[in-house]
């Protein structure tokens, strides 16, 4: 008979993980059923995600606290249930959904694909859609309901999408202020674009470092020169980590990516260490990356879905091995702009704060231009020579540049390396005066000289001494 009061009591319109039933003294309680709310939130889109309750809407997915999950159920049964209901979930509830998590470790694993790109297709998620570029193809904005695939919530641009003529923006006109020719302002536009594209690709490892043209003192403060202003226009994109590079040793601090998840796109390291070299982040670029943090094991993260990396400098970074150059693209901007000359004075207000809706149309036109000149055409062919010179410059000094350049640079001449060092040490025996100790120094200088100049060193030894000689190849 008790079974047969049950079985009526369930047919009452109730929430479908709440079981009612009669207790001894017949009077009606709920029991809630874990396989059943599991089974509830499955159907509503919860799922686990790496280690994590995820829930995916329209395909726009959040990550949701044990504590969420209570609260959305509470409100469900609020709508849907009784009082009686309420008060059993309160109590059952907060057991196996935030004490023990029982039911949120039963949820099904999240089979569905977060939305990728490919080389030759990239999406940028706007608040009114997904606008779809494709090489050599007209931007298409889709519904969210109809994309291939889940996104992150926390990624998607507070702005709709309306389709302007960008040459009008300020932001582009910043870009070609800093770029000191057609060619130059292509390597900002396609850097950018590379760091708005969300495929990685496997063979082209990169990181995107942002410097100075100038040729001043390596490392001497020069702020102003709109580096930062072309990092913050990405972070208005794509969900961006900075970090304070000066604060940060990457050789020996185990926990320096613990910061990145899963949503994260881009990271930068804002004006590393002067002894920062590239080959410090070599696994984090070719590679999956394992976030840790103290006390925490965090789950890897695969390559595909790992950020793309930049960084912003006042000298070179160090990396002049093929592996490094295979790994960087060094975009220089034009000193237009410095502490005394900014671009609040050039445009009178400040980028970003001070926009109305149409600069920023015109903005976000302009960063889609960029995308879609990447797609079709990749990176900007870059001039080497700035780099190797600056490179130079940082290692040996503006001394020893102007040294070969005045006496030492002629082709198919004999030089002694005894000549150039002392020559070196009579300019500046501080600077230079530990070269008589360490003449493998002297000879990496030279064959830095010599891809300077586009040519190749032909070393050799006789009664005078070692020599070394400049040929073409």
């Amino acid at each position: 008979m008790k079974s047969e009061n049950n079985q009526k009591l369930n047919n009452i319109k109730h929430v479908p993980f709440l079981v009612a039933f009669l207790d001894s003294r017949g009077k009606k309680k709920y029991r809630l059923v874990n396989t059943s709310l599991v089974a509830f939130l499955n159907n509503r889109g919860y799922a686990l995600y790496n280690g994590q309750v995820i829930r995916i809407n329209e395909n726009i997915a959040v990550i949701v606290e044990p504590k969420e999950v209570f609260q959305a159920i509470t409100t469900y049964i609020k709508k849907y249930g009784n009082k009686s209901q309420y008060e059993a979930f309160s109590r059952q509830g907060e057991i196996s959904l935030m004490k023990n998590k029982a039911v949120l470790l039963m949820l099904n694993r999240c089979t569905y694909k977060k939305l990728s790109s490919t080389k030759s297709k990239a999406y940028i998620l706007f608040k009114n859609g997904v606008l779809k570029l494709r090489k050599e193809k007209k931007p298409k904005l889709i519904s969210y309901c109809k994309i291939n695939g889940f996104v992150w919530k926390e990624n998607i641009i507070q702005r709709d999408y309306e389709k302007v003529f960008f040459k009008k923006a300020v932001f582009y006109k910043f870009t070609k202020k800093v770029s000191d020719n057609k060619q130059q302002h292509f390597t900002i536009v396609s850097a950018i674009g590379y760091l708005l594209h969300s495929y990685k690709n496997p063979r082209l490892p990169i990181c995107v470092i942002f410097n100075d043209m100038n040729l001043r003192d390596e490392g001497y403060s020069q702020g102003g020169t709109g580096k930062g202003l072309i990092i913050d226009a990405i972070s208005r994109f794509k969900n961006t980590v900075i970090i304070n590079g000066k604060a940060t040793d990457f050789r020996n601090d185990k926990f320096v990516f613990g910061i990145i998840t899963h949503k994260t796109e881009i990271f930068v390291i804002d004006d590393p260490r002067k002894n920062f070299a590239l080959e410090d982040i070599f696994s984090v670029l070719t590679s999956p990356i394992t976030p840790v943090k103290r006390f925490k094991q965090l789950p890897p993260i695969p390559y595909c879905e790992s950020p793309k990396f930049a960084a912003t400098t006042n000298f070179t970074l160090k990396g002049s091995t093929a592996s490094s150059k295979r790994r960087r693209y060094d975009v220089f901007l034009k000193n237009h702009y410095s502490d005394k000359f900014t671009p609040f004075d050039d445009f009178g207000h400040i980028f970003f704060d001070d926009w109305t809706k149409k600069e920023w149309q015109l903005f976000d036109n302009f960063m889609i231009y960029c995308l879609q000149k990447y797609l079709n055409n990749g990176f900007a062919k870059k001039d080497d020579r700035l780099l190797s010179l600056k490179m130079l410059k940082n290692e040996a000094g503006i001394d020893f540049i102007e040294l070969m350049n005045s006496k030492y640079s002629e082709l198919n001449l004999r030089y002694y390396k005894a000549d150039l060092r002392d020559d070196l040490i009579q300019i500046n025996n501080s600077r230079y005066g530990f070269l008589i100790n360490h003449k493998s120094m002297l000879k990496r200088w030279i064959e830095l000289y010599a891809e300077l100049i586009k040519t190749h060193v032909k070393n050799g030894r006789e009664s005078k001494g070692t020599y070394f000689e400049f040929q073409l190849d």
